[in-house]
């Protein structure tokens, strides 16, 4: 549904592959956050970030090869 509603020849691995990226990006940003103080919180939102990205690679397993090279 997301590739249809842009309306671009995407291929279902790109996608994956990118929004697990992100989702890594995510995480160590967030990472470098929890040194603020009062920001303890983040360490919650990096861990599911990462466990996000994983379930977004485990759903490319139809695609391996692609999608094993972002862990």
């Amino acid at each position: 549904m997301l590739i249809d509603a842009y309306g671009k020849p995407y291929e279902l691995t790109e996608l994956l592959v990118a929004v697990a990226a992100r989702l890594e990006e995510l995480a160590v940003f967030t990472d470098g956050r929890v040194v603020e103080p009062g920001r303890e919180d983040f360490c919650g939102h990096a861990a599911m970030c990462r466990r996000d990205r994983d379930r977004v690679l485990a759903t490319g397993e139809l695609f391996p090869a692609a999608c094993r090279r972002q862990r």
